[in-house]
């Protein structure tokens, strides 16, 4: 996204409730459901489960490979790091 510096600088020095109140706004306007969830869930034994090694198909360690391809050696699944991380989070709410 292109944007120039003045708006930039306001745009990543925004607080998270602000912009999430503002999507929340707009997508209640559109008739859309916003579903906030956590970024990490502990499990049993205390240890974060949704961690950006974990692989979102079999719970299994992962590791990226590029950038933002996540790619997991047990089931062999390629994905997107963040789109690994968000099913993580929303799978375990």
């Amino acid at each position: 996204m292109r944007m120039r510096k003045k708006v930039r600088k306001w745009f990543y020095n925004i607080p998270f409730y602000d912009l999430y109140k503002a999507i929340k706004y707009k997508a209640e306007l559109e008739g859309i459901d916003v579903v906030k969830v956590k970024e990490f869930v502990e499990d049993d034994s205390g240890k974060k489960k949704g961690s950006s090694q974990t692989c979102c198909h079999c719970g299994n360690k992962g590791n990226r490979v590029y950038r933002g391809l996540f790619y997991c050696p047990h089931c062999q699944l390629p994905i997107l790091k963040n789109f690994n991380l968000n099913l993580i989070s929303f799978l375990s709410n």
